[in-house]
């Protein structure tokens, strides 16, 4: 989760609902994990590296914070 809220997403809301739609369909289990994510947002260094330094947050501030940036201009 930390790295789709970390991720700038140029392409605004379509490319994340993209990244989020190739995870649900290369997803190996019930959960999605970073592995399922599309390579270009794990091969995003500014993403990955604020992901790892991160804390975890609830879903509901996580997809608040996600709302948020897809509706911020760039």
């Amino acid at each position: 989760m930390q790295i789709l809220v970390n991720y700038d997403f140029p392409g605004n809301i379509r490319e994340l609902e993209n990244a989020v739609e190739y995870a649900i369909a290369f997803s190996r289990g019930d959960v999605i994990g970073k592995e399922d994510l599309p390579d270009y947002l794990l091969n995003d260094r500014k993403a990955v590296r604020e992901a790892r330094s991160s804390t975890s947050m609830p879903l509901r501030e996580a997809k608040s914070s996600l709302r948020r940036k897809s509706l911020s201009p760039h």
